[in-house]
């Protein structure tokens, strides 16, 4: 039986989402250390935080996009206890807690899941990818959908930022993400509180966020590279690789009209920085 959930008060409207690398939030760099600071974030306005990948990786410090145990709590910010301290640190301060996601790859150094069954199916430009829709790819999209709930079920997370999910490898009929939909609205239903998913792509495609019942996927959001793409091209003048077709108030205004400034036809410095092996996180 899981530890009673520290319930949260739900505002309505308008949300002011934190990211938060807890290796560096702090001296410390530990979850403990930053439970002391979480008044500092209330008092800023802020609703929600969003921890980077927290799952288990080669080393002390990094961003955590190279997560090798994903049902591991990497040790060195607190294990698993401490990131459940946390979250209930901020549910008692009315934060809501998101949690950064990494189903596309593994890390390029521990990664050993090919060892003990058919998991991987090639590679991304960050590691081996996973095999979602191969021989024997049940018990691996399995493992996926398995660790999505513990994330949210166990230690009681609000919603996951799924990472680049435009290099997850799945040719099913039924893609990977709309099962996880599925099982994460089941969930949310049974313990009775909001469970999100949000998705980055850098295809900018609807269907993300449609609703199943209208051929979509059925997640709930989707993060819009095109606005931090144009305010940064805008306020720092930086305008190389799959940046060089924005920098112009214009396309900041296009896109906080229409929520992309680039639609799925084909983009031209983006497509070609993405060929190059450019990374867009």
């Amino acid at each position: 039986m899981g530890r009673p959930c520290v319930d949260r008060p739900h505002a309505a409207g308008r949300r002011d989402l934190r990211e938060l690398h807890i290796g560096t939030f702090t001296p410390e760099g530990t979850l403990d250390s930053a439970i002391e600071q979480l008044s500092h974030l209330v008092e800023l306005g802020v609703d929600f935080v969003e921890l980077m990948p927290m799952n288990a990786y080669n080393g002390v410090w990094g961003w955590g996009y190279d997560g090798v145990l994903w049902y591991a709590v990497h040790q060195p910010y607190g294990g698993p206890d401490a990131l459940k301290r946390f979250v209930d640190a901020c549910h008692q301060r009315g934060l809501g807690v998101l949690l950064d996601a990494v189903y596309n790859h593994l890390g390029p150094s521990g990664g050993h899941l090919d060892e003990y069954g058919p998991y991987f199916a090639g590679r991304t430009i960050w590691g081996p990818t996973l095999n979602l829709s191969g021989p024997d790819s049940d018990e691996v999209r399995r493992y996926v959908l398995d660790n999505v709930t513990s994330w949210l079920r166990d230690f009681h997370i609000d919603g996951l930022r799924l990472d680049a999910v435009h290099a997850l490898s799945d040719n099913r009929a039924v893609h990977l993400l709309e099962e996880m939909a599925v099982e994460v609205e089941s969930l949310s239903a049974y313990v009775r509180r909001p469970l999100t998913l949000i998705a980055e792509s850098d295809l900018n495609d609807p269907r993300l966020v449609t609703e199943r019942s209208a051929g979509g996927l059925g997640l709930d959001a989707q993060w819009d590279d095109d606005i931090h793409h144009c305010l940064h091209t805008v306020l720092t003048g930086e305008n190389d690789g799959y940046y060089a077709d924005f920098g112009s108030i214009a396309s900041l205004a296009v896109t906080l009209e229409r929520a992309f400034f680039h639609t799925m036809a084909p983009i031209r410095a983006f497509a070609a920085a993405t060929t190059a092996g450019q990374s867009t996180r």
